[in-house]
């Protein structure tokens, strides 16, 4: 299922949305705690077919965050879980570097994705289903995109 997740993600989305589940999918193989991969890409595939419906790049924001949190969520050890949340956020980074995207947006984003990173892992203490709290927090960063 995550190779057919990964290969729609190339074909609907373009390499920079691949990368991103490849990403979270290769932490969900190592950690993941042995649940199937639907309920693990459900949200990111919403976020992908709404970009494919809208066309919107901006969509790649709330996609990578909902990677992002959720893989982060797998992890039992705080130090884990934020180094995790950090390497998805420096991947993401990344791609918008490789896709000329101009400093003020850059340190936005950076930005909002450690602050949402943070509340997230907040707030995974009381909800300690990471896919809630990590629509949640994709839900968010779709908002920022407003700002």
């Amino acid at each position: 299922m995550s190779y057919v997740f990964v290969a729609v993600a190339y074909f609907a989305g373009g390499w920079e949305w691949a990368v991103i589940g490849a990403l979270a999918f290769a932490v969900w193989w190592r950690f993941g705690s042995g649940r199937g991969a639907i309920p693990f890409s459900v949200v990111s595939g919403a976020w992908l077919l709404l970009f494919a419906i809208s066309g919107d790049r901006r969509l790649f924001f709330p996609y990578t965050m909902q990677f992002t949190i959720q893989t982060a969520c797998m992890m039992l050890a705080l130090p884990a879980r934020v180094g995790v949340g950090v390497s998805m956020i420096a991947a993401f980074l990344w791609l918008r570097i490789v896709q000329q995207a101009s400093r003020e947006v850059l340190l936005f984003e950076l930005v909002v994705a450690l602050g949402l990173l943070a509340l997230a892992l907040s707030f995974h203490r009381i909800e300690t289903r990471g896919a809630v709290v990590a629509a949640i927090g994709s839900s968010l960063a779709c908002l920022s995109l407003a700002l």
